[in-house]
C-alpha cells in the first residue's frame, strides 16, 4: 500500500476565487506549494486589450 500522503496529494485541487483563463502556469503536477506561492496567472478574457502591428496586405477590407 502507498503512502497516505501520496493519496492526499493526488486528490488535491487548487481553486481560484475569480474566474478567468490560465495564461501562465508556475508549477507542475505534484509540486508542494507554500502559502503565498503563485501557482498560475489568470486573465479575464472580457478585458483583453491587444496592440499589434499588422501589414496592410494582411488586413482584409
Amino acid at each position: 500500500m502507498g503512502n497516505p500522503q501520496d493519496s492526499s496529494i493526488d486528490q488535491s485541487l487548487i481553486k481560484s476565487p475569480i474566474g478567468g483563463i490560465v495564461v501562465k502556469k508556475e508549477v507542475n503536477a505534484r509540486t508542494v506549494l507554500s502559502s503565498g506561492k503563485t501557482a498560475a496567472l489568470l486573465a479575464d478574457p472580457e478585458n483583453f486589450y491587444i496592440t499589434a502591428k499588422i501589414g496592410e496586405i494582411k488586413v482584409t477590407r
